[in-house]
């Protein structure tokens, strides 16, 4: 089976008042309501919708020649050597690219070592998942901040973490990632004693839709990130992560 490995820190920003562009940003509330809901998952509307065709649900399994179905969504195979943020597209018979590591594969593929060939990241099984180390330290007026954050994955709460102190990080503790076609999000929460804070959101715009799409291909592929996000980019964090096979 297809496997990899990482290990996170915050990335590609998507702050509380919308942030860039090419980033979709979410509201938050105290009471910890679905912030994503009705959010794109990178499917197109069902009424749109052929079964197998691209973005579109898979055919019992199957999509059309050039298409990968994961997460029972059909998506396309890079085939531009520059990469993309998963809108590459695919089509043809592509001949599988040898591989030692994820430097030998195109921007947007990762290495499957286990059987030394490049591929679709979206198509991968699992990744280990880590939040080493942020900057974001909301003021608190009781005590010290005491920082979370949670993972939804398609809409769906996944993971909530620990509670860390100011700097905050989360180095030793993993969460499993999988349904990599799905849209991907990380709230981050200060805990209190009555109703916990939101403090600020992060998520792709992965299909340029103004909605949280999945976690961009290259993103995946380069294995590090660093960047400024959030309201008034007030918040810089790093994303670090291993394809382990």
């Amino acid at each position: 089976m297809k496997r990899m490995f990482l290990a996170m820190a915050l990335c590609c920003a998507c702050g509380d008042n919308g942030g860039d562009n090419d980033e979709a940003g979410t509201d938050g509330t105290p009471d910890g309501t679905d912030p994503i809901e009705n959010r794109s998952t990178g499917e197109l509307p069902e009424e749109e919708c052929i079964p197998g065709e691209e973005r579109c649900e898979c055919n019992d399994g199957q999509c059309l020649t050039g298409l990968t179905c994961a997460s029972n969504v059909c998506v396309s195979l890079p085939q531009d050597p520059s990469g993309g943020d998963g809108s590459s597209t695919g089509g043809g018979d592509v001949q599988p690219t040898p591989c030692s590591s994820t430097n030998d594969c195109l921007s947007s593929d990762i290495c499957f070592s286990n059987i030394g060939e490049c591929g679709d990241p979206w198509g991968a099984e699992s990744a280990l998942f880590s939040v080493p180390s942020t900057d974001i330290c909301p003021a608190d007026g009781a005590g010290g901040a005491e920082l979370y954050y949670q993972v939804w994955i398609g809409g769906e709460l996944q993971f909530t973490s620990a509670v860390s102190g100011c700097p905050a990080g989360w180095g030793n503790e993993n969460f499993e990632v999988t349904n990599f076609g799905e849209s991907f999000l990380i709230e981050f929460w200060e805990s209190d004693a009555f109703s916990d804070d939101f403090v600020t959101s992060l998520c792709w715009d992965t299909f340029g839709d103004g909605e949280c799409g999945p976690i961009p291909r290259v993103i995946l592929h380069d294995g590090e990130w660093f960047g400024f996000f959030g309201p008034e980019d007030a918040y810089s964090a790093e994303l670090l992560f291993e394809h382990i096979q």
